[in-house]
């Protein structure tokens, strides 16, 4: 959260489904995401979530990861990916959802 400048009651909105426009909160996803090497220039590594998924949570990854492999961002823009992801998974399992 620190490298990002997110403020941690846009973090804490987030973890219940409220989605707020905020770039540094997008860039927070995006940090996340790069702690456990899951994006790069090339876009996000759907293979390697599903590796990290715990055994009772591989039936949520899949089904969040047919549902938002395909998720729109803005070009180079790789907190509009993450923050675009994050959304995605919430919408698409949001009892299972969860934020770092």
């Amino acid at each position: 959260m620190k490298e990002s400048g997110a403020e941690e009651a846009i973090i804490e909105k987030a973890a219940t489904g409220e989605f707020i426009e905020d770039d540094k909160f997008k860039c927070y996803t995006k940090c996340v995401f790069d702690q456990f090497r899951l994006i790069s220039k090339k876009g996000f590594n759907f293979e390697a979530m599903l590796g990290l998924s715990p055994p009772k949570m591989k039936d949520t990854a899949v089904k969040a990861i047919a549902a938002c492999r395909d998720t729109k961002w803005k070009e180079n823009d790789l907190c509009d990916l993450s923050y675009n992801l994050v959304k995605c998974f919430y919408e698409t399992a949001p009892d299972e959802y969860f934020i770092i």
